[in-house]
């Protein structure tokens, strides 16, 4: 069964944002900026193959960069990010469920976007430049 797309009024605060392709690659500069200004001690970051998803530590997401083509993403239930203006049908805890059988144990870090859902080990550290090239 494929996840049905709803939109989500109010949308939820932003905690973090995912980009691909060449809007990884802008999102990454974007990040890669804001250290220079001294900004990003509360980012984290985790890549894959052609994607990027950045992470606040600020509950007001406030200091998360933005770059054309990214997808500004809040936690839903289970711990699930998704575009803050959409929700899941069925619930986000039952997506969560179905979508930890398909990825390493390891991936707790859930991103579901329409089409993909993007999976790796949650960042712990602040972000680097040698994460972003």
């Amino acid at each position: 069964m494929r996840p049905r797309w709803i939109t989500r009024e109010p949308p939820l605060p932003a905690v973090a944002v995912a980009a691909e392709g060449a809007g990884a690659k802008a999102l990454a500069a974007a990040v890669s900026a804001g250290l220079d200004d001294g900004h990003g001690a509360r980012l984290r970051a985790v890549r894959g193959d052609g994607w990027l998803v950045v992470l606040s530590d600020d509950p007001t997401g406030s200091d998360l960069p933005w770059a054309d083509g990214v997808h500004w993403l809040g936690r839903d239930g289970g711990g699930l990010l998704l575009p803050t203006h959409l929700s899941l049908d069925p619930a986000p805890d039952l997506v969560v469920r179905a979508a930890a059988r398909r990825v390493p144990a390891s991936h707790t870090l859930l991103v579901m976007l329409p089409g993909r859902l993007l999976s790796g080990p949650a960042p712990q550290r602040p972000v680097t430049r040698e994460l972003l090239v």
